[in-house]
């Protein structure tokens, strides 16, 4: 037997183990595909039929930003807060809002020692422990200057933010990581006392 004569029977017998690996491999993508669908469906998802194995969750988008007039410094309450350290804090309670987004909003003013006002308007997530600055003042009933690149971040336990630490968690969003209902923030905010939640209620104890 020649060599041309060799070549297509050996051709031809690799062409059913080609068959063969391509057969395979689609009947694992059909059973990958099949689990997947099956597993949307016992979680309770919605399966879109040209979209079985893509599912996109809720994304969380922020609320439209309307910065509050800063009234004098009569308009301003005082509230408790625990390791100051030479600081005092005050609120405008007027403009404490919770927004559609979950993020509690409201002017604060952090007054120095030797009677240095800074005021900042900013915004707390209790759902994530983060706080985010939107704008600054350089006195009371003066202007906003807002920040275009704010960020969120963490708050954390420092020296220089213990303060948020303690208006998050005794004020705004106590014990678990959701704001109350805005009316119950104003009202202890107004009262400058901290406060607790009974879990059993989920009601804020005065």
């Amino acid at each position: 037997m020649t060599n041309n004569e060799f070549k297509p029977r050996c051709a031809q017998a690799q062409f059913p183990r080609v068959g063969f690996y391509i057969f395979s491999v689609l009947f694992l993508i059909f059973i990958l595909l099949s689990s997947s669908s099956a597993s949307a469906q016992a979680d309770g998802r919605p399966v879109h039929p040209s979209k079985e194995k893509f599912y996109a969750p809720d994304i969380w988008k922020e609320s439209e930003l309307f910065l509050p007039s800063i009234p004098e410094k009569d308009a301003f309450s005082k509230i408790e807060l625990s390791e100051d350290r030479g600081f005092s804090y005050l609120v405008d309670v007027a403009s404490a809002q919770l927004g559609k987004d979950g993020v509690v909003r409201l002017a604060l003013v952090a007054v120095s020692a030797n009677g240095y006002a800074n005021i900042t308007y900013e915004g707390f997530r209790c759902e994530t422990g983060e706080y985010k600055i939107y704008a600054i003042s350089p006195g009371y009933g003066k202007s906003w200057m807002k920040f275009k690149r704010s960020k969120w971040k963490p708050i954390r336990q420092s020296a220089s933010g213990l303060y948020r630490t303690y208006l998050s968690r005794h004020y705004l969003c106590p014990g678990v990581p959701k704001p109350y209902n805005e009316a119950s923030i104003k009202k202890v905010l107004r009262g400058g006392q901290v406060v607790m939640r009974d879990l059993s209620t989920n009601r804020m104890a005065y």
